[in-house]
C-alpha cells in the first residue's frame, strides 16, 4: 500500500525505513482494515464515552484487540495518538470504554510498542518471525 500524502511525516518516516512491525504490533497496510477499525472505534464512542470521537489507525496488536491510531480533530489529523482497546460491543460504550491510553506523539506511541516487543523477545519467537 502506498502512503497518501496525507499520512503523518512520523508514519512516512518509519516506513520509508522499512518498519512494518515490531511484534506484537504491526502496522496497517490495508485501508479497508484502517477503516474498520476507524468505523469500529467512532460507533464506540459515539455516545460521548471518550472526548477522542475520531481516530486514523495506522496500527494493531496481534495478540488482543488494541488499535493505535492518530487522533482526528474537526476533519483534521493530530499529532496525539490515541491506543485504544476495540470491545466490538456494535454500538456506544459506557463512559471509559473503550480503554485507552494516550501519547503526545507517535515517536511517544512508538518507544511505548518497543517496550512491548522486548516484553516478547525470546528464541521460539524469533524462530517464528524468521524465513525458512
Amino acid at each position: 500500500m502506498s502512503e497518501p500524502q496525507t499520512a503523518p511525516l512520523p508514519l512516512r518516516w518509519v516506513r520509508a525505513h522499512g518498519l512494518r512491525s515490531l511484534t506484537p504490533w504491526h502496522l496497517i497496510e490495508n485501508d479497508e482494515m484502517s477503516a474498520g477499525f476507524r468505523r469500529e472505534y467512532v460507533l464506540e464512542v459515539s455516545g460521548g464515552s471518550l472526548p477522542e470521537r475520531d481516530m486514523l489507525p495506522f496500527a494493531h496488536r496481534q495478540d488482543c484487540d488494541d488499535v493505535a491510531g492518530f487522533v482526528v480533530d474537526n476533519g483534521e489529523v493530530r499529532e496525539a495518538v490515541i491506543e485504544i482497546h476495540l470491545t466490538y460491543r456494535g454500538g456506544p460504550e459506557i463512559p471509559g470504554y473503550p480503554q485507552a491510553k494516550r501519547f503526545a506523539s507517535f515517536w511517544e506511541w512508538l518507544k511505548s510498542a518497543i517496550d512491548d516487543s522486548a516484553d516478547w523477545c525470546g528464541e521460539e519467537e524469533l524462530a517464528d518471525l524468521k524465513e525458512p
